[in-house]
């Protein structure tokens, strides 16, 4: 018997391996089907070590080091599609849940991982990748009546929030307010970022898999200076992140988690 359809969407290249590519490396290890969705192509970012802004070329770059992180943690080669780095909260919301529906009809998951509603740490595109998920998972399941592109409906079991622990990443929320998204984290009441022990559906021991995902994040080298994992998060974030990750059920439904997805939870 084949296991289950892991999709995890994220809003850019990256960010599926700080969150969740310890326990994607686990669901693949056990036989589940691992797919990762970038809404965005990270061309907002900004190159690590050289001053060029992004664009074109740094989003070819990042969509190539997405496939490569893949291959590591033992996913299918990834599905990036063009949505507006740094504007997500901005672009057209039918559009955008029209591209996750296409995107959940065709790789027909059983359970869907992707941003919680802090975005982890205020990140705008976070928030907005979290919305864009939330309101076309229960879309994927119903019949499209106009367009066939959308392919046949397909209901998603579960949908699994990515999250972290309280106060961990305040960090990256104070470095958020003295740069470019400043305006879009302002609203975030940074006290209520991340999640506490009684609000964990799941928290997945991931050290068995540490040096595979440290790999995985290494794959992302536009991103790092010196190639070093642990120059985009500060504060020691990266090592916490390297023993756990943590999840949270759709609707605060607090349980034991489904075996399958993740089996070391």
């Amino acid at each position: 018997m084949s296991g289950p359809v892991v999709a995890c969407v994220v809003a850019h290249p990256d960010d599926e391996c700080y969150s969740a590519a310890g326990a994607l490396a686990l669901a693949a290890r056990s036989g589940a089907t691992v797919y990762v969705v970038s809404l965005t192509r990270g061309e907002d970012g900004k190159w690590a070590e050289s001053p060029p802004p992004g664009g074109p070329p740094l989003a070819e770059v990042r969509a190539a080091e997405l496939t490569s992180a893949c291959a590591v943690i033992g996913a299918r080669a990834p599905t990036v599609l063009d949505l507006p780095d740094g504007l997500l909260a901005e672009h057209d919301l039918v559009e955008g849940v029209a591209a996750v529906v296409r995107v959940l009809r065709a790789l027909r998951p059983d359970i869907v991982v992707t941003h919680g509603m802090d975005g982890g740490y205020g990140h705008p595109d976070h928030v907005a990748t979290c919305k864009l998920v939330t309101a076309a998972v229960p879309s994927a399941g119903v019949a499209a009546r106009f367009d066939a592109s959308f392919g046949p409906p397909h209901q998603v079991a579960e949908v699994l929030f990515l999250a972290f622990p309280r106060g961990l990443m305040r960090p990256m929320y104070d470095h958020m307010l003295r740069g470019r998204h400043a305006g879009g984290v302002r609203h975030t009441d940074p006290a209520q970022l991340g999640v506490g022990p009684a609000d964990l559906a799941v928290r997945v021991d991931v050290r068995e898999v540490a040096d595979l995902k440290l790999r995985a994040i290494a794959c992302h080298r536009s991103q790092l200076r010196e190639g070093d994992p642990r120059t985009l998060l500060p504060d020691g974030i990266v090592d916490r992140l390297l023993m756990e990750e943590w999840f949270v059920r759709a609707g605060g439904r607090v349980g034991r988690a489904r075996r399958s997805l993740l089996p070391a939870g």
